[in-house]
């Protein structure tokens, strides 16, 4: 028996937090940046970049609000930009929570980031009673809000998504923990170039699985793409209601070549990452496995893979949300 153990330094920075895949018991927030906090009229405007997990939610399990939002028009220069509540839509309320990092000096822009809510605050989002407020030079009580929406649970809670290269295939495995109107998933692939993992062209589709429609049970989903040539590929999801209203998963890689000669742990992609990154390894046969992950004191903090994996190449997303900032390592086992 082969036993080795490979390991990796993964930076994380989490100073803005941009979730694709959904957690358990999460929450769409809705926002419209339309209302004038300071008496006068606004031109400016603004709205939440994305829906669902790719713009604004609230993980109703970790009691973390995230904000994904873009604004443009504003009569003078941005000076600060708050939380307020609580407060009906078109009422005024103190400042909860500062927007931390937000640009400054500046008429248009767009801000991601997260916070957590205590449970007053948490009451007060799922009533509809929190708004964004954005303060410029001219209008110090601020110029442009956006009430906070409860839209109540996502569609589509997408709990899991892997790929996994065997032989000239890579075989796409996802996992929901509940649906609602969800006519189904559309599979996307881009090619990677270089040595850099990102988008090298348009994303192509190339495939569909139907949805299970309304669900309160987990459903597994399966697809395997016959890819045209050797070499790394991004694939994501485009999750679609019975509506036509869809959402994006974030995206995994995988190396697509023929079966791995060798083993490999290759470097995590995105790195740094925020909050979610992917791990790739390579077996050369099969083997039972263990990927795990440390903090900088040697603490195990997550275990990815614990058990029998064919030979081939994989990819092997680590949600890193639950934990702070920091370097940290993980290890392949075998």
């Amino acid at each position: 028996m082969v036993r080795f153990s490979l390991f990796v330094v993964l930076l994380a920075l989490f100073l803005a937090v941009g979730n694709a895949v959904a957690q358990s018991d999460s929450i769409d927030i809705n926002i419209s940046m339309d209302g004038a906090q300071a008496g006068t009229a606004s031109s400016a405007v603004g709205s939440e970049l994305g829906t669902g997990t790719n713009g604004c939610f609230f993980d109703d399990v970790n009691n973390i609000l995230y904000v994904k939002i873009q604004f443009s028009g504003l009569g003078s220069n941005v000076t600060a930009a708050h939380i307020h509540g609580p407060a009906a839509a078109g009422v005024s309320a103190g400042v909860i929570q500062s927007l931390t990092g937000f640009p400054t000096g500046v008429t248009s822009g767009s801000y991601t980031n997260s916070f957590t809510l205590n449970t007053t605050n948490e009451g007060y989002l799922k009533g509809d009673q929190l708004y964004i407020n954005i303060h410029t030079v001219n209008f110090g009580g601020g110029e442009i809000r956006g009430q906070l929406i409860n839209g109540g649970a996502l569609p589509v809670e997408l709990t899991s998504f892997t790929a996994i290269a065997r032989g000239k295939g890579v075989e796409l495995a996802w996992r929901t923990a509940t649906e609602v109107n969800n006519h189904g998933f559309e599979i996307q692939r881009s090619e990677v170039r270089g040595q850099r993992s990102e988008v090298s062209g348009q994303w192509v589709k190339i495939g569909f699985v139907d949805g299970a429609g309304n669900s309160n049970a987990t459903k597994e989903y399966s697809y395997t793409d016959k890819v045209p040539v050797s070499g790394k590929y991004l694939y994501r999801l485009k999750q679609v209601d019975n509506d036509g209203k869809f959402e994006y998963s974030s995206s995994v890689e995988v190396n697509a070549s023929t079966l791995a000669s060798g083993y490999e742990l290759a470097q995590n992609h995105p790195n740094p990452f925020n909050p979610t990154t992917n791990i790739a390894f390579a077996l050369a046969k099969d083997e039972f496995v263990s990927l795990k992950v440390y903090d900088m004191l040697g603490k195990e903090i997550a275990t990815l893979v614990n058990g029998k994996q064919t030979a081939g190449a994989y990819s092997v997303p680590f949600d890193a949300s639950s934990y702070p900032s920091g370097i940290y390592f993980y290890t392949l086992r075998a």
